[in-house]
């Protein structure tokens, strides 16, 4: 992807999470096919990376709490409980853009 006129590595957000799904934490979405795509960029220690995600939802300012499930898991930094008791995993960004730029080396 090119911002600001310098390629960005893109990370498939459902493909680096497919071990987490497979380890039953996160359920599996319905997909929705879509003609425009949407990106979320982090800035990180890594530089500049693209996450293609299905929706941008909001935004929510929570307390998180460490991940605890027997082994680490670097692309998850802890999970928070939402108002209406719903329990989110919150993405670590700078593991994140290491798995991209890991897979992009690959």
């Amino acid at each position: 992807l090119k911002i600001r006129e310098r390629l960005t590595p893109v990370l498939n957000l459902e493909k680096a999470l497919l071990m987490v799904q497979n380890m039953n934490l996160v359920k599996s979405p319905e997909k929705k096919q879509r003609a425009q795509k949407t990106y979320v960029v982090l800035e990180s220690s890594q530089g500049l990376t693209a996450l293609l995600v299905d929706e941008v939802i909001g935004q929510s300012q929570v307390v998180a709490k460490p991940l605890q499930v027997g082994h680490a898991i670097p692309e998850f930094s802890g999970a928070a409980t939402l108002g209406d008791g719903r329990t989110i995993l919150i993405l670590e960004p700078n593991a994140l853009a290491q798995s991209a730029t890991r897979s992009n080396k690959e």
